[in-house]
């Protein structure tokens, strides 16, 4: 990886209330290829980062697995705080969802071009008309915005984008890195 723009990847993984009722676990430890879904997702972005981390206010679930934690103190604030607890102990992140196995790193690393040559504060793609934060790049520009949203009780990802410099891959675009889209399936049901 180059050492001009390092950025970390985030895992997050919070609560999984319905999927956990419905099949007994939590999403990220959902059996896949005969490891949890977590594991595939960390080995899949690790060799680009400078270290990849699941955040997660849940650190006993994950304790066993490893991957190193950083325990999300925010309760009730969901994913939001999540990505606030990681900005605040490093500049650049990528994010990820824990329920999101099939990350593409072509599209990955054409959203990291556009984040460290574009000096975006959010680099995020748009499928299906729908913006897609938890496959995205996030810089620490956003710390006093993100304060001010928890103060608020804002605790939604999207409203980042509306008071920031994002830069939104549209979906014909993400399909050039990303032919099936498969960077935003998810298991969470």
């Amino acid at each position: 990886m180059s050492k001009e723009c390092p950025f970390w990847g985030i895992i997050l993984a919070g609560e999984s209330k319905r999927f956990r009722e419905s099949r007994g676990v939590h999403k990220a430890l959902y059996p896949l290829e005969g490891k949890p879904i977590i594991e595939k997702i960390y080995k899949a972005i690790l060799p680009l980062t400078k270290g990849t981390y699941i955040v997660t206010p849940l650190p006993e679930i994950f304790s066993h697995l490893e991957i190193p934690l950083i325990v999300d103190k925010g309760e009730g604030e969901g994913p939001l705080r999540g990505v606030y607890t990681a900005l605040r102990r490093f500049p650049r992140i990528f994010l990820l969802g824990c329920d999101m196995p099939f990350p593409s790193i072509p599209l990955l690393l054409y959203m990291k071009s556009i984040f460290f040559n574009k000096g975006y504060d959010i680099v995020a793609c748009r499928t299906r008309g729908i913006l897609q934060p938890f496959f995205a790049f996030y810089s620490d520009t956003l710390l006093p915005l993100i304060e001010e949203n928890l103060k608020k009780k804002d605790y939604s990802l999207l409203s980042l984008f509306e008071s920031c410099s994002p830069f939104v891959v549209e979906e014909r675009e993400a399909e050039r890195f990303d032919p099936t889209l498969s960077s935003f399936l998810n298991f969470n049901v």
